[in-house]
């Protein structure tokens, strides 16, 4: 003989497949935001800055970062917003290609910002990456590292200029 009466039972099991279906229905948003994006990103991950050594004159050094840009862009024209060689101060936004869900998962195109200045013996990288163009929504943390690698490749094409004699 079981130690509740049936009705109690009954109630029980009711009440536990609520919790169940109320569980899940939380559980789902919570599983929907992971498989579409966030929807911010904390700065720890949005804001990578780069600087680097030289020892060229400032206006030769902006002229080289300039170059390197160009090697770096297909079209450096259409992806740079400012130019200020007084200041030698550059402003571009673009795009950077990355994919979800692993090696064989869709490709997916954040926008970033990238802002450099050149100073006497330095030059100052800042890179804001924004969300997707598609969805809106912000790239997830695990290809936040590829992004990164994406932006020191930048780097590496203005390190080789800036060096080259």
């Amino acid at each position: 003989m079981s130690p509740c009466p049936l009705g109690a039972q009954i109630a029980s099991s009711s009440l536990t497949g609520r919790r169940a279906f109320c569980s899940l229905l939380l559980v789902l948003p919570v599983g929907c935001i992971g498989a579409y994006g966030r929807t911010s990103l904390p700065p720890s991950e949005a804001l990578y800055e780069r600087k680097l050594t030289h020892r060229l004159p400032p206006e030769l050094a902006f002229a080289r970062v300039e170059s390197g840009l160009r090697s770096a862009f297909d079209d450096l024209s259409k992806v740079q917003k400012e130019r200020d060689p007084r200041a030698r101060a550059l402003r571009l936004a673009s795009t950077v290609a990355y994919r979800t869900g692993g090696p064989t998962g869709p490709t997916r195109r954040s926008t970033y910002e990238l802002q450099i200045i050149v100073r006497e013996e330095l030059v100052e990288m800042r890179f804001e990456l924004g969300p997707e163009e598609e969805t809106g929504h912000y790239a997830p943390e695990s290809a936040i590292p590829y992004i990164r690698n994406d932006f020191d490749q930048i780097a590496r094409a203005l390190e080789r200029e800036l060096e080259r004699p």
